[in-house]
């Protein structure tokens, strides 16, 4: 019975997970050697089915900018209840002096952890389920996160910790590493986070997650916009904010049995 319970499990599992983004559980080993500073190399033990580069990232917005690439990973943590996003642009020139930030290089990201659809924004009743930032390169070394859908108690550092690093590579190339490590919110009010209702997570939930990276390469406010999302709407519509599976690493059998014991005591 036991053979056919993890035989049902692996089915299921790799049905579930096909065609969909995924972000890799982060071990309890690995959880302390996570560190929001910039420097990638704690994602070293990543499987590179988890990557996500340029080739995966639709161009929503262009422009003739020629040159732009992009390594993301995304984890999550069931002991601190945490959501990691690791993310390196390479890029050919850097622009800060734009009128408006999403016309200079900068990211954006937007999170439904509730998994809902449909508009948000200003008198949206669905717009407490949805949190969107920016997140912009530092000009005077320290980043600037912008929240333009959420509460401001969600700019203090345990409820988003985040940096921005850049220097130039050896081929010339501008690299900026984006790292954030951020509380997720089923549902958030203006009036705190004792207010509002923290999501959980745990294996194969499916969360909304869309990544955005703005790129400029003049200073006349023309940008390109990629984003791992296919529609354009992402900044208003849930709907249209794509899923991410919170996947789990199997172990030397191939069998994640933390997955199994989930599965079992549900």
């Amino acid at each position: 019975m036991k053979r056919y319970i993890i035989f049902i499990f692996i089915f299921l599992q790799y049905g579930i997970a096909y065609g969909q983004f995924k972000a890799v559980h982060i071990p309890d080993s690995m959880l302390v050697k996570m560190k929001t500073d910039g420097d990638t190399s704690d994602w070293d033990w990543v499987p590179e089915k988890y990557l996500i580069t340029e080739h995966l990232m639709n161009k929503n917005v262009s422009t003739d900018n020629n040159f732009w690439k992009c390594r993301i990973k995304v984890g999550w943590s069931d002991l601190n209840q945490k959501l990691y996003i690791m993310a390196r642009v390479s890029d050919d020139v850097f622009m800060t002096t734009n009128s408006i930030y999403y016309t200079n290089d900068c990211m954006q990201f937007v999170i439904n952890a509730d998994n809902g659809s449909g508009r948000y924004g200003e008198q949206v009743n669905i717009t407490k389920y949805t949190i969107q930032c920016a997140l912009m390169p530092p000009t005077d070394k320290s980043s600037q996160l912008l929240i333009n859908v959420g509460p401001d108690w969600m700019q203090e550092k345990q409820y988003i910790d985040r940096v921005v690093k850049q220097y130039k590579n050896k081929e010339g190339e501008y690299e900026t590493v984006y790292e954030i490590c951020l509380s997720l919110w089923d549902k958030w009010e203006y009036e705190g986070p004792e207010y509002s209702s923290p999501a959980r997570l745990y294996p194969f939930k499916k969360i909304r997650l869309a990544i955005v990276f703005n790129d400029s390469d003049t200073p006349d406010n023309r940008f390109t916009e990629w984003t791992n999302s296919s529609g354009r709407n992402w900044w208003e519509n849930a709907y249209e904010i794509p899923e991410f599976l919170l996947d789990i690493l199997p172990d030397k059998t191939g069998i994640s049995w933390q997955g199994i014991r989930y599965i079992l005591s549900r």
